[in-house]
Order: structure tokens, then C-alpha cells, then sequence
């Protein structure tokens, strides 16, 4: 009934802890010793993972679970005491460091977890169900492969082939790398922005200018090539409306007596409105905090603080507005097909939106707000970005969580982006760029998966211990 008890080798009682009385009517339902035999794992039925010092008998670690109220059947140390893993009764697998950060999480058996044995370089991990599967996963690749780091405030965007990033920090200093994190020199010489607290940077759509916009302050768009000076646009309220429409024009959007979206073509230096609130609006005048263009130039999705989205063509007229209010929205975008919108609202879900089906999908809840959103290349997954710093990638057609990212730490993720070879590059407010490997095909695919059958008479009797009469 959850009382756990400790003796050494002589048969002498060491120490005793029941659960039961201490831990809120806890049951044990498994106890592990780490590599060196100083401390004691023990899982419990309402989802918590204690560490137990042995010389002190002190609880070193109280807050490793999975997830409240879900079953731990099973955990285990890496032979090295380098990782903890732990698996619960919802199939999911939850992968600590010994100072108790959160390195990996991820859905791996739709039945229960009973058992976790890790290969000898730790690169593999085999994992068995209630389900009668024993599925074997390749963990090097799920870890963080590189970091840039001390970039105050960094943003984040990719070029249209996904083969380059441009990272712009508050300074307004850029930075140029290839999709593996290596450096560029940029044509021309270093570039920094005479704008500080830069918070948007996007690639035109042929990769050779960048835009670049502090909020309130005029739209810039840089020339890679070096071959021309840097062009200044009209002055624009919300630096997360500001990006290319195609090779030709940006938008922008400005609140003042009236709140309207324009276009400003950077050789020309043309402005033209694109959308205007209608005039019974402006005395709420709420504030645009989001946008994107479909992949075609053709359509605009906006979402504003009160939790509207609205999709817009290049003529202003609106094709499709959400028909029910969200929280403050964060970030939008289109899927390849401008068909589907997706969301993310700081009421902690984000949303998926079948314009063609006004049929809508929710990912969540998280207590934490949702600030970035984004399809996986294959548009099979949605990859979410949190103010907590984590990161979180949702199967979008049964709406389950498939993992988790540690992140960045508590810091606010500001940009989430897929490079072309499949990583996923994140900017947090940890003043850290980070890339993760997350191609579905190799990350969440079991090298085998295989089914575990009864065993006959004969087998029971060459493993009598596994069934005591």
C-alpha cells in the first residue's frame, strides 16, 4: 500500500518512507536505484516521480511528472546517470536531466508504458506497452544540435528555399547563417539597424532583400545583394503586420484616427491603402497584432487584440472572418493552400480554421500563452511556441500531442522556422537561437515495432520467476 523500504546486503533495514501516510495516499508502483546507488527513483500512481538521497533520506526531487494523475509504471537512468526517463499510463515519455529540466517528451505507445531500457551508448531507447508493443527509438537526433547563443532579443526568419536565416536582435544588429547555423558575411559589410528593439525581419520572396521594422518606427527593406541602399517606407504602429506581399510591394498597417493596411512598393516608393476599418469600428480601435500572406501574394490574414482573424484579398475585400471571438491573437498563417488559418491566441489554445468547412480545431489548453504558431513542413503537425519557452508539436488530424521541447528555458519563444534539410529553428527571449531535429519520418518513426505475442508452456517454464504459482 505504498510503503517502501530499503535494506543492504546483509538484510539490515536502512530507511522506510510510506507513501501511503506521507504522500497523500500515494501507492508505489516502482523504485529504482541510480548507476552509483546514492539515490532511489520511486514512481507513484498519481503521476509523481520522487528521488530519494539515501545517506540523508531526504527528497532531493518532487516535481518529475509526467502529467497529473496519470499512472508512472516505469523509469530508468541512463547507465551514466546523465538522464532520467520516465514513462506513465497515457503512453508518453517524459526525459529529465538530474537537476530536474525537462530535455524531451513525446507520445510513444497509445497504451500504457511498462517498461524503458536505454542501449549501452545511450543513443537508443526501447520502450514496451500495455499494448503488446516493444518499439525501439533513435535518440540522438531528438536532442538540441546547436545553439547560438548572446543575441539579445533575437528574431527569426527563413528564406523562401529555407536554406538561410537572418537573425535580428534588439540592437538591430543582423546576422546571417546557413540553415546548419554557420555564418555569412554579409555583401557590403556588417549591417545594424539605426532602429533598436527590432521584433520583425522577413525575406523577400526571392531571397535577396530582408525587411526590417521596430514598432512605430519606418518599415526597412535591405538589399542582400549589396547593390542597392537600404530603402525606408512609411511609418508603421505594428511591427508584426510588416512583410513582403510579393517580389514588388509590403504591407503595412498604421493606427491613428483611422486604422488601415497599405501597401508600400519599396522601388517606387508608392503607398497605397489595401483596407480601412469600417467607420463604426474605429471608436474600439482595437489593435492589429498579426499577419501573414498566402504563399501565392493573393490573400492577407490579420488577427487583432479582441480575437478577431479576418482574411483579406489584394482588392481589401474580406473572403473570411473567424465566426467565433478568440483571446488576444499572437501569430497567424496560411497552410500552403490558403485553405486552412492557423492561430495562436493568448487564451492558451491555438486554432485551426477549415475555411472551406467553417469547421474549427483546438490544440491545447496550456496555462502558458501561445505566441508562435506554425505548420511542420508536411503540414501533418502544428508547432507551438509558448511564453513559458517551451515548445510543443501537435498531430494535427487527431489533435493530440505527439512532444514536447524544453525550449528556452522560461524565455519567451519570439520565432519558430523550418529550414529546408527539416530543423526546426527557434529564438527565445533567453537571448538564445537554438536548432532542434524534428523530421517526423526519422524522429518519431520506431525503428521496429514489434508484436509480443503469449508464451507457450515450454517459455513459462524457462522463466519461472515471471509466473510464481
Amino acid at each position: 500500500m505504498g510503503i517502501l523500504r530499503v535494506f543492504d546486503h546483509d538484510g539490515n533495514l536502512i530507511g522506510a518512507e510510506d507513501f501511503g501516510i506521507t504522500k497523500e495516499m500515494d501507492k508505489v508502483t516502482e523504485a529504482f536505484f541510480d548507476p552509483q546507488g546514492l539515490s532511489i527513483l520511486i514512481t507513484l500512481q498519481n503521476g509523481r516521480v520522487e528521488l530519494l538521497d539515501i545517506d540523508t533520506w531526504q527528497f532531493s526531487r518532487s516535481d518529475l511528472e509526467t502529467h497529473p494523475l496519470r499512472t508512472v509504471f516505469t523509469a530508468a537512468f541512463t547507465e551514466k546517470g546523465r538522464r532520467i526517463t520516465i514513462g506513465n499510463w497515457a503512453g508518453r515519455i517524459g526525459i529529465w536531466d538530474p537537476d530536474g529540466m525537462l530535455l524531451d517528451g513525446f507520445l510513444a505507445h497509445s497504451n500504457g508504458i511498462t517498461s524503458l531500457a536505454y542501449s549501452p551508448d545511450e543513443k537508443h531507447l526501447v520502450t514496451a506497452s500495455f499494448g503488446g508493443v516493444a518499439k525501439l527509438w533513435y535518440l540522438e537526433k531528438r536532442a538540441e544540435q546547436r545553439v547560438l547563443r548572446g543575441i539579445p532579443w533575437p528574431y527569426l526568419a527563413v528564406s523562401p528555399d529555407g536554406s538561410r536565416l537572418a537573425i535580428m536582435d534588439k540592437r538591430g544588429r543582423l546576422t546571417l547563417c546557413d540553415e546548419e547555423g554557420n555564418l555569412e558575411s554579409l555583401v557590403g559589410g556588417d549591417f545594424e539597424s539605426p532602429d533598436k528593439g527590432v521584433t520583425t525581419v522577413n525575406f523577400s520572396p526571392g531571397g535577396t532583400r530582408l525587411l526590417i521594422h521596430a514598432m512605430g518606427r519606418r518599415v526597412r527593406v535591405l538589399d542582400l545583394t549589396g547593390r542597392s541602399p537600404t530603402s525606408l517606407g512609411p511609418r508603421s504602429n505594428y511591427d508584426s503586420i510588416a512583410r513582403f506581399l510579393d517580389p514588388e510591394s509590403v504591407l503595412t498597417a498604421s493606427l491613428g484616427n483611422r486604422q488601415d493596411l497599405k501597401t508600400w512598393n519599396p522601388r517606387s516608393d508608392q503607398v497605397r491603402e489595401l483596407y480601412r476599418l469600417p467607420e463604426t469600428q474605429i471608436p474600439d480601435r482595437p489593435m492589429l497584432t498579426s499577419g501573414a500572406v498566402s504563399v501565392d501574394g493573393k490573400e492577407v490574414v490579420i488577427g487583432d487584440q479582441r480575437g478577431r482573424v479576418f482574411v483579406i484579398d489584394r482588392s481589401g475585400k474580406i473572403l473570411w472572418e473567424n465566426p467565433g471571438q478568440v483571446g488576444l491573437v499572437r501569430d497567424v498563417c496560411f497552410s500552403k493552400d490558403a485553405r486552412y488559418v492557423l492561430a495562436a491566441t493568448e487564451d492558451g489554445y491555438a486554432y485551426l480554421w477549415d475555411r472551406w468547412r467553417d469547421a474549427v480545431q483546438k490544440f491545447g489548453p496550456q496555462s502558458s500563452g501561445v505566441i508562435k504558431a506554425i505548420f511542420s513542413p508536411d503540414e501533418k503537425m502544428v508547432v507551438l511556441g509558448y511564453k513559458s519557452g517551451r515548445i510543443r508539436i501537435w498531430d494535427r488530424s487527431s489533435g493530440l500531442r505527439v512532444f514536447e521541447i524544453a525550449g528556452h528555458g522560461g524565455g519567451q519563444i519570439h520565432s519558430l522556422v523550418y529550414t529546408r534539410s527539416g530543423w526546426l529553428v527557434s529564438a527565445g527571449a533567453d537571448s538564445t537561437v537554438r536548432w532542434w531535429w524534428t523530421d517526423m519520418d526519422q524522429l518519431n518513426r520506431a525503428i521496429e515495432a514489434l508484436p509480443v505475442k503469449e508464451l507457450d508452456a515450454a517459455e513459462r517454464q524457462r522463466f519461472p520467476d515471471l509466473f510464481p504459482k
